[in-house]
This record gives structure tokens, C-alpha cells and sequence, in this order.
């Protein structure tokens, strides 16, 4: 397996990750950042990469990457402070109740069942979640095209948050969806990202189900 490689320079490199492998190294199989030092040692010996976000293992799309660890601390920074705009699409089973709009919730993180959970109000042990979506289309079966521009990055935030509103992803079993897509896979992907302060804007190819 290689990885499609969207941009490069000697700092950092961004890659379109296929939907069905982690970010980062594990045991169980090939992954982006396994996938990034193999093609980065073609060309140098021993490269570094230091993987900076994360995106969930069913998602498909753009995941960027740095070369040196002090453009990896930077990126960090970067990222930590909400310097990052990032656009997804999703594809979900049916159409929100209004075209656009924002949505907040308080996300529970559960790692025994590996699942976020979001409540209207503010818990205990929970933390505030928002996006901003927008419908692009709507596909003769019913099923609705969305553009994601989260305001937050939580675990699961997408997934559980347009769950929460009755629109699940397809393909996502696990928040709900009866709709069957590809193992391992479902319809959303990291489409765009925009940091400001480096003056990058980066896209992925659209997905084969857009």
C-alpha cells in the first residue's frame, strides 16, 4: 500500500489518508504515518515524521505531517490554540431539520465502548462541542450531502454530534446508521484545512461517493 500525497515541502508533507487505516503506527496493519516513512525513505535516510492530528480510522481524507520536530511544535501550537479551519464532508441518511445552523453539545468521551457520547446541557466530566454545517445536496435516495466546519476537535465529534441530531453518517454502525457502506469505512472525509498563519490552504480529492 503507498499513500497519495496531496503537497510537500521540506517541513512538512500532507497526505490523503483512505478511509480503513489509523493515523499512527499499531501493531494490526499499515497506517498514514507508517505509510509516510516508507515514502519518505526513498528519499532520505531515517526521516522523521511527527504526526500532528488525527483522523478516526473509518474517515477517509487529509491528514498533514511534520518533517522536523520544530515544525511539528509549531503546528502543535497551532493546533491547540484553534488556528487550524478545517471543512469536512458527510454524507448522511437523511436531511437536518434546517439547511445550515450550529451545533453545541457537551461530549463524553467513553473509552470502554470507544464511543463519544453528547448531551444537550453541561455534564460532569464532559466537555463543550461545536460545528457548523451547511446541506450541499440532496441524492435520489434521499440521503444528504453536508459540508462540516468544526469549531471544536473532540473524539467522535462529528459523528456523535449529527447523530444527536438524527442525521448519521453512512456507513456508521457504530452512531447508528442501518445504511450498509464499505467495511471499516463510512462517508465522511476531511475535505479542506486552512492555517492562516503559515498562509496554507490544502485540499483532498473528493471522495468516490460525492
Amino acid at each position: 500500500m503507498k499513500i497519495e500525497v496531496i503537497a510537500e515541502t521540506n517541513k512538512w508533507i500532507a497526505v490523503s489518508k483512505p478511509a480503513g487505516i489509523q493515523v499512527e503506527r499499531n501493531p494490526f496493519g499499515p497506517s498514514a504515518e507508517s505509510l509516510v516513512y516508507d515514502y519518505l525513505s526513498s528519499k532520505y535516510h531515517n526521516p522523521f515524521v511527527g504526526v500532528i492530528h488525527r483522523i478516526d480510522r473509518p474517515t477517509s481524507g487529509l491528514v498533514l505531517m511534520a518533517k522536523k520536530p520544530n515544525t511539528l511544535k509549531q503546528l502543535n501550537r497551532l493546533f491547540s490554540q484553534q488556528e487550524i479551519s478545517k471543512q469536512y464532508l458527510a454524507r448522511v441518511d437523511k436531511s437536518p431539520k434546517s439547511k445550515t445552523g450550529t451545533l453545541e453539545h457537551w461530549l463524553e468521551k467513553r473509552l470502554k465502548e470507544k464511543m463519544a457520547w453528547v448531551h444537550e446541557s453541561e455534564q460532569a466530566g464532559a466537555k463543550r462541542c461545536q460545528l457548523e454545517y451547511e446541506q450541499l445536496k440532496t441524492y435520489d435516495n434521499g440521503q444528504v450531502l453536508l459540508l462540516i466546519r468544526p469549531i471544536t476537535g473532540r473524539y467522535h465529534q462529528i459523528r456523535a454530534q449529527l447523530t444527536a441530531i438524527d442525521c448519521s453518517i453512512v456507513g456508521d454502525e457504530k452512531y447508528g446508521s442501518t445504511l450498509p457502506y464499505q467495511p471499516n469505512s463510512i462517508m465522511l472525509h476531511a475535505w479542506k484545512m486552512e492555517i492562516a498563519e503559515l498562509d496554507l490552504n490544502l485540499e483532498a480529492d473528493l471522495p468516490d461517493w460525492y
